[in-house]
């Protein structure tokens, strides 16, 4: 095999050229917002970014072309056609085919809109390689649940009115504090990198990143949280209480994420939110999740896993 002369596949000087070492990799949930994809992707291949593989599940079976002109020349970047999986698994099937050597994960979603410094992986990175037992790191939103005091739900009307979207009752999670975008100020830094970042209990996505082998080993997000083709509301909130409860610490940093601006009449808009009777019951769901982590972690959730937050932050 492999033959004389020059053979055996490799390029000028004889060296391959590299395509299996990415140190970091990013699994995109793509939907249908296909406006967004060539800017996501020049964000993504920048060289500041790192140059990290890139992987998409298409949920809807569309856009295929804008996938392949933004990938051209790529070849750390790869399309997987699985549609109406929706979030978790989609993330589940990308994070085991991401290459081994990428340890660093990171989940976002089409309507994302990264900085385009590039900057926001190589940052999570740092602070995952710094400290050996932070297992997840949020870039959007943190909570803390520091009091026993349940977030309510008053009746909404939305989309016009046509319908109920909502009735009263409790969300089943604490109404603590909330940090990050639109939310308060990070407390905390990062002084060996010079950023903001502080331990909380939960985070919201995205993005996500997770180291990745830890991901693999503590079951990947839980498939429970969602039938196929469903919202996934709540399972990033379910994997950062796993990460408290395998010993390992949940970080909220500024991935100074933005979402995504749509001109008018683009693809995409709408999602669980495109109707009265949908926007119910992503709310249900949402409830139902929330509730499950009591049933899921008794005695854990939410006083004895607080204690452990309150103790990584001395």
């Amino acid at each position: 095999a492999g033959g004389g002369g020059g053979g055996g596949g490799a390029g000028s000087g004889g060296v391959c050229r590299d395509l299996d070492g990415a140190e970091s990799a990013v699994a995109i949930q793509f939907f249908d917002r296909e406006d967004n994809i060539p800017a996501l992707v020049a964000s993504l291949r920048s060289n500041a970014t790192g140059r990290p593989e890139i992987l998409v599940n298409n949920d809807s079976n569309r856009g295929h072309r804008a996938w392949m002109t933004a990938f051209r020349g790529c070849g750390r970047c790869l399309v997987v056609y699985a549609p109406d999986l929706h979030e978790i698994r989609a993330y589940n099937r990308m994070g085991q085919l991401a290459s081994p050597s990428a340890e660093t994960l990171a989940f976002i979603q089409d309507d994302d809109a990264p900085p385009r410094d590039g900057q926001w992986l190589p940052r999570a990175r740092w602070l995952l390689e710094a400290r050996p037992t932070l297992g997840l790191v949020g870039g959007r939103v943190g909570r803390v649940d520091t009091n026993d005091r349940l977030e309510q739900k008053k009746p909404e009307w939305k989309l016009g009115g046509r319908a109920p979207s909502w009735v009263s009752g409790p969300m089943w999670q604490v109404d603590g504090g909330k940090f990050g975008r639109r939310r308060a100020v990070i407390k905390g830094r990062d002084w060996a990198s010079g950023q903001a970042f502080m331990y909380v209990y939960k985070v919201n996505a995205s993005p996500l990143v997770v180291r990745r082998s830890v991901f693999l080993r503590v079951g990947m997000f839980h498939p429970g949280y969602s039938c196929p083709g469903d919202s996934g509301i709540s399972f990033d909130f379910e994997y950062s209480v796993r990460m408290w409860w395998h010993g390992y610490q949940v970080g909220l940093y500024n991935s100074q994420f933005k979402d995504a601006k749509m001109p008018p009449g683009s693809k995409g808009k709408g999602g669980t939110m495109r109707s009265s009777s949908s926007y119910r019951t992503r709310l249900e769901q949402w409830r139902r999740n929330n509730l499950r982590l009591y049933y899921m972690y008794p005695g854990f959730h939410h006083k004895r896993a607080m204690a452990l937050v309150k103790g990584a932050v001395r």
